[in-house]
C-alpha cells in the first residue's frame, strides 16, 4: 500500500507531466501534419475495403493536396492499379518511389518497383495513322483531343475500351469516323 500523501503527489506530478508532454494524436502517430489529410485518407482506406475504387481515389487525392505522404501516395497508386487505371498508378508509384529513396526506405522501394514490375506488362499502347489525303483532320482519343503534330507516336493508355473520333476534309468533303475498340 501506498501511503495517501504519496499517491496524491504521485498523481499530481504525472498530471503535471502529461500536460507537459501531450501523446502524439493518431494523425501525427502516422506522419502527418495537416489532419484534414489524415481523415481523409482513412476515408480512402475505407472506401478500398469496400472496392469502391472511385472513392478510394478522390479521398487519396484530396488528402495528396492537403499534404503529400508516401504512404497516401502509395494507397491511391494501388487503388489505381485496382480500378484499370495502370498509367495513373505509375504515375503515383513514381512519386511515391521518388519519397522512399529521398528518405532511404530500402523495403519500400523494393515493395513500389515489385509493383511496378508488374503493372508494365499489363499497359497497352495506340498509335495514329494520318490520312494522307485527309486535310484539317483533328482526333480525339476518349474525348481528349489528340495534337496533329503527335499523331505518329505511340502512346501508352490503359487497358479496356476506347474511343476514337476523326473528322476532317477530304477532297473538299468534311468526313468524319468514330470508332471503339479494346
Amino acid at each position: 500500500n501506498v501511503a495517501p500523501n504519496v499517491q496524491k503527489l504521485f498523481d499530481e506530478t504525472k498530471k503535471a507531466w502529461l500536460a507537459a508532454n501531450p501523446q502524439p494524436d493518431e494523425a501525427s502517430k502516422s506522419g502527418y501534419v495537416n489532419k484534414q489529410a489524415f481523415e481523409l485518407h482513412k476515408a480512402a482506406i475505407a472506401a478500398e475495403e469496400s472496392q469502391d475504387w472511385v472513392e478510394c481515389i478522390d479521398k487519396d487525392r484530396s488528402a495528396l493536396t492537403l499534404e503529400e505522404n508516401m504512404r497516401a501516395r502509395m494507397h491511391l497508386a494501388g487503388c489505381e492499379e485496382k480500378a484499370g487505371k495502370l498509367v495513373d498508378a505509375l504515375r503515383d508509384y513514381a512519386k511515391a518511389l521518388e519519397a522512399a529513396r529521398a528518405k532511404g526506405d530500402a523495403v519500400t522501394t523494393k515493395v513500389i518497383q515489385e509493383r511496378v514490375t508488374t503493372i508494365i506488362p499489363r499497359l497497352a499502347h495506340v498509335k495514329f495513322e494520318r490520312p494522307v489525303e485527309v486535310t484539317e483532320l483533328q482526333v480525339t482519343f476518349d474525348d481528349r483531343n489528340v495534337p496533329e503534330a503527335r499523331l505518329g507516336e505511340s502512346f501508352t493508355i490503359d487497358p479496356g475500351t476506347h474511343k476514337v473520333h476523326a473528322e476532317g476534309l477530304l477532297r473538299g468533303a468534311r468526313v468524319s469516323s468514330d470508332e471503339t475498340f479494346e
